[in-house]
C-alpha cells in the first residue's frame, strides 16, 4: 500500500512569517479561525494512530461488541480486532453484532439472526430484520408486517395496520423513535414519536425527525430548521437551537451546528447543552464527520487544495488538536472499540508504478498517548483549537456597523472564510536588518471574495509592502447576510518573526 503523508496547517487571522521558512509552511491551506487564542503548531502529546488491519475488505462496519462487519467481494462476514474473521464471508447482507447476535440474510433472501460462531439462534425467516438493540429488534415477516422481537423471536411490539411505520430506529434506554402518519383534520402529515417497550408513546409529542437515545439523551427536530435534545421524559432539556446533529452524544460530547449562525460550522457540546469547541475552524464534509468513543472526531476536510482536495483528520476533544490520518488518504471513520476504519487511495506501488486499484478498507489503531500506547505516530498535531470563540460583533449574522454604512467582521470570521493561505515574503533587506513586528491592515472583502480596497493602519515600514502584496492576493468566500453576498470590512495582522 503506498502511504500518502500530509499536513494540516492554519492560514489564520494572524500570520506568522518565520525568517527562512516563508508562511507557517509550504503546505499551508486550511482557513481556520483564532478566536481568542492564536492557533499553534503544538507539540503536546495527544493522539497516536497505527495501521492494525492492512485494508482489505470492500466494505466494513464500526467495531461492535469485538467484531466488525466486513465485505469481501459480494459477501459478508465478521473479523475481530486483529483481522481474523469470527465468521467467514458467505451472507448475501447482513447487520453488526448486538446483544450477542447478528442479522445476515441468507442466499434465498431470508434474514435470520447468528451468534458469533455463525449458529444460527433465529432461522431465517424474514424479509427483513436489523440489528438487535437494548433487547429488541426490527423485522418484518414474510407477508409485510412489522414487529420488534426479543432475544427469543417471540413477538413484543406488532405494528397495527391502523398506524403503520414508516420508517423505525432502535431501542435505546427504553424507547424507540418511529415515523407514523399523523391527521390533523384533513392535513396529513408523517411525524416521528417515541414508543416504549409496549408500543404506548412516550408522550403526546411529535418531531420532524428523531434519533435514538445515546447518554441518556436523543436529538429531535422540533421545528422543519431547528433540533434540540430531549430526555427519557420526553423534556427538552437542550433547546432547540440548531440547525443540524450529527449522530448522538458519545461518551457526554455531541456535533451540532448552531443555527443563528451566518456560517455554521461543526460543534461540540457537553451533556448540559454547553459548547465545548465552538464553530470547529475548518471546511468539514458534512456527511463525513462522527462523533466517537472519548472525545475523539473523525472527519473529511475540504482544503480547497487542487493537489489534494480531501483531508482526513481526527480531532481530540480533550486537548482541542486536530491530526492528519496518513494511513488513510479517502476516508476515516468513527472511532470504536479503539479502531477507525479506513478508507486507501485505491492505488498501489508495483513495479516503482503508481498502478489504479480499487479502494479497499481497513482499521487503524487510535490511541491517546496518555493510554501508553504509542505505536506507529501517523498524525500530526496541527492545530490548537480555541476552546472558547471570540465575540464577533453585535448583528446576528456576526457583523457590525463600520461607521460607513458597511459591515464589519472580525479578524476571525474573515479567516473562516479565507479559501487560500496568504504568501506572503519576508522582504530580504528587513531580514537583513533583523527587522520584525506586526503589520496591522485594513481591508475590504468585495461582493465576489475579492480584495478590493486595503490600507496599512499600522506597523515597520520596511514590512508594509510585503504585507499588501500578500494579503492583496487572498480570496474569501462571500459574506452572507439574509443570504445575500454583501460587501465586508475587517482587519488583518501580518505578523512577520525572524526565526530562532
Amino acid at each position: 500500500m503506498t502511504r500518502i503523508s500530509f499536513k494540516l496547517c492554519a492560514a489564520m487571522a494572524f500570520f506568522n512569517v518565520a525568517l527562512g521558512a516563508g508562511l507557517l509552511s509550504s503546505q499551508a491551506s486550511l482557513p481556520v479561525s483564532a478566536g481568542e487564542h492564536s492557533l499553534t503548531m503544538s507539540e503536546e502529546p495527544g493522539l497516536t494512530c497505527s495501521m492494525a488491519i492492512p485494508p482489505r475488505f470492500d466494505a466494513v462496519f464500526h467495531f461492535e461488541e469485538g467484531v466488525s462487519l466486513v465485505k469481501s467481494g459480494e459477501l459478508w462476514g465478521y473479523v475481530d480486532h486483529n483481522g481474523k474473521y469470527v465468521v467467514y464471508p458467505k451472507y448475501k447482507n447482513a447487520g453488526i453484532f448486538r446483544n450477542g447476535m447478528a442479522p445476515v440474510q441468507d442466499v434465498f433472501g431470508k434474514w435470520g439472526y447468528i451468534d458469533k460462531q455463525g449458529r444460527y439462534v433465529i432461522q431465517s425467516k424474514f424479509s427483513y430484520a436489523n440489528s438487535y438493540s437494548d433487547g429488541l429488534a426490527f423485522v418484518r415477516s414474510s407477508d409485510g408486517k412489522g414487529s420488534f422481537i426479543n432475544s427469543a423471536g417471540d413477538v413484543v411490539i406488532l405494528e397495527q395496520p391502523s398506524a403503520p411505520w414508516i420508517e423505525v430506529r432502535a431501542f435505546s434506554y427504553g424507547f424507540a423513535p418511529v415515523k407514523m402518519t399523523q391527521r390533523e383534520g384533513y392535513v396529513q402529515k408523517n411525524m416521528w414519536l417515541f414508543i416504549d417497550k409496549t408500543g404506548k408513546p412516550m408522550n403526546s409529542s411529535l418531531y420532524f425527525d428523531a434519533r435514538e437515545f445515546s447518554g441518556g439523551l436523543a436529538a429531535v427536530k422540533v421545528t422543519p430548521y431547528r433540533w434540540g435534545f430531549i430526555d427519557q421524559t420526553g423534556r427538552l432539556v437542550i433547546q432547540a437551537s440548531f440547525s443540524a446533529v450529527e449522530g448522538a452524544f458519545t461518551d457526554g460530547f455531541a456535533l451540532v451546528k448552531d443555527a443563528n449562525s451566518p456560517n455554521p460550522l461543526w460543534s461540540v457540546i457537553d451533556h448540559a447543552g454547553q459548547h465545548v469547541i465552538r464553530d470547529i475552524p475548518l471546511r468539514i464534509l458534512d456527511d463525513f464527520i462522527s462523533m466517537g468513543e472519548k472525545g475523539i472526531v473523525s472527519m473529511s476536510i475540504d482544503t480547497s487544495d487542487p493537489r489534494q482536495p480531501i483531508k482526513q483528520a481526527l480531532l481530540d476533544v480533550k486537548t482541542h488538536s486536530v491530526f492528519t490520518v496518513s494511513n488513510c488518504a479517502a476516508a476515516v471513520g468513527t472511532v470504536s472499540e479503539g479502531l477507525a476504519l479506513c478508507l486507501g487511495n485505491g492505488s498501489v506501488l508495483e513495479a516503482g508504478v503508481q498502478a489504479p486499484r480499487p479502494a479497499k478498507f481497513g482499521f487503524i489503531s487510535v490511541r491517546r498517548r496518555d493510554q501508553g500506547n504509542t505505536g506507529n505516530d501517523t498524525g500530526d498535531i496541527c492545530i490548537k483549537l480555541p476552546s472558547k470563540p471570540a465575540a464577533e460583533g453585535k448583528l446576528s449574522q456576526g457583523g457590525t456597523d463600520s461607521g460607513r454604512g458597511q459591515i464589519e467582521i472580525s479578524p476571525e470570521m474573515a479567516a473562516r472564510m479565507l479559501y487560500f493561505r496568504l504568501d506572503v515574503i519576508y522582504p530580504p533587506i528587513a531580514k537583513a536588518k533583523g527587522v520584525s513586528g506586526t503589520v496591522v491592515l485594513r481591508i475590504t472583502i468585495s461582493k465576489q471574495g475579492t480584495v478590493t480596497e486595503l490600507s496599512v493602519v499600522s506597523g515597520p515600514p520596511e514590512l508594509q509592502q510585503a504585507a499588501l502584496d500578500g494579503v492583496k492576493k487572498a480570496h474569501y468566500r462571500p459574506y452572507l447576510l439574509n443570504n445575500e453576498p454583501v460587501e465586508v470590512e475587517t482587519t488583518v495582522n501580518v505578523t512577520f518573526t525572524l526565526g530562532h
